[in-house]
């Protein structure tokens, strides 16, 4: 199964976005170091915000790899909703807490076992604080994210459209014999210079030069006139 679609997307990718790299960061460094140097109300919150900032991001890569469906803005919303109502749930409910607990102790295991050398999955210590629920707010950065994200490639794909189909203009440079042909003295030409005009030196374009000269009109007109009289006389 390839990672990569035909679009050049890379399936799964919206686990590394910034601001879910960001969730997972301050969920592991406040988890292994914060909690343990500064114990108390504001490390015991900023677990759950960074959880239901990362969580979502997680679920719909989860759903793009498996399901080869890229993340829409209702995709985002469900995986928000499912993160939501499964937090609080565990937060209220002491049957969720321990599966939830359980579930995010495999998933951090990984974690656990390169930052502290874990041997194996621990279910992770929750504390039932119903204030806690509020953190689930922070589930709903997912779905800006993926709206943001949908909105330029949709851009990006309608300005490939554009261009495929914009039709297809012959340089100047390239037409410039043909110009030279079809535009007379005095117009301009393809380039947007002024074209040569009349009563000035003749200019060459593509090689054909203009002929400006002024027409000896005048001189064959007194040319007549002198035979004329030369006749009379």
């Amino acid at each position: 199964m390839s990672l990569v679609p035909a679009g050049g997307r890379v399936r799964g990718e919206l686990v590394l976005h910034p601001v879910s790299l960001a969730g997972l960061a301050v969920l592991l460094v406040n988890d292994h170091v914060l909690k343990a140097a500064a114990p108390g109300f504001v490390t015991g919150k900023l677990s759950d915000v960074a959880g239901m900032t990362f969580f979502p991001f997680l679920l719909l890569a989860a759903r793009d790899v498996l399901l080869r469906r890229p993340p829409t803005v209702w995709s985002a919303w469900t995986a928000a909703t499912v993160t939501a109502v499964t937090f609080a749930a565990g937060k209220l409910a002491d049957p969720v807490r321990d599966l939830y607990a359980t579930v995010v102790g495999w998933l951090r295991y990984p974690a656990d076992a390169l930052l502290t050398g874990a041997d194996s999955p621990a279910p992770v210590v929750i504390h039932p604080d119903a204030t806690d629920v509020l953190a689930v707010v922070a589930c709903a950065a997912v779905t800006v994210v993926v709206r943001r994200v949908s909105s330029t490639r949709d851009v990006v794909v309608n300005r490939g459209v554009a261009t495929a189909h914009a039709p297809t203009h012959v340089p100047c440079t390239q037409a410039t014999e043909l110009c030279a042909v079809a535009t007379p003295p005095g117009d301009q030409r393809c380039d947007g210079a002024p074209g040569p005009t009349r009563g000035r030196p003749a200019d060459t374009v593509g090689g054909t030069p203009w002929d400006t000269s002024p027409r000896p009109t005048a001189r064959r007109s007194s040319t007549r006139t002198g035979v004329r009289d030369a006749r009379s006389s």
